[in-house]
């Protein structure tokens, strides 16, 4: 039987304002360690070459398949030839920085079949060495998803 954590209630007042907050501890901490892990991965992306132009790039290709039912269904039929899992692509979001590494993560993961499918498309695949800075990107990036996970508990 798991023990029962009880949760530790931070009650302060802010200084410029009347009103009186009451938080749990942990999710202070959740926004600390997001806040922390955001500004250093934004950092990172900013010293690193390509990496947003990267971004920018896999966007489209996720929304292809996210708006499209014809390219969603093309993609699948070349994932069942290739036996290869029936994952969906994730599409990243402004406001969480961990949506990026899932992005990228499902893309590299589906990549054979990515690549098939839109060499019969109009969208711009990425090039190989675009796909190895993904990978790399994702290897980086894994630790604070992990990292994350492990202390806040996000999915």
């Amino acid at each position: 039987m798991r023990k029962k954590r009880s949760k530790l209630w931070l009650y302060f007042k802010e200084e410029n304002d009347s009103t009186e907050c009451l938080h749990c501890a942990k999710h202070l901490k959740t926004q600390a360690v997001e806040s922390k892990a955001l500004l250093c991965l934004t950092d990172a992306k900013k010293e690193t070459y390509n990496v947003n132009q990267l971004l920018s790039k896999c966007r489209p290709i996720v929304a292809h398949y996210n708006r499209s039912s014809v390219a969603r269904g093309r993609l699948l039929k070349v994932r069942q030839n290739m036996d290869l899992p029936q994952l969906k692509v994730i599409q990243d979001m402004e406001t969480h920085w961990s949506t990026e590494y899932a992005m990228l993560d499902r893309l590299v993961s589906l990549r054979e079949a990515v690549a098939v499918e839109l060499s019969s498309s109009d969208v711009d695949s990425l090039s190989p060495s675009e796909w190895k800075l993904a990978s790399g990107l994702v290897e980086v990036m894994k630790p604070f998803a992990d990292a994350m996970k492990e202390c806040c508990g996000n999915n």
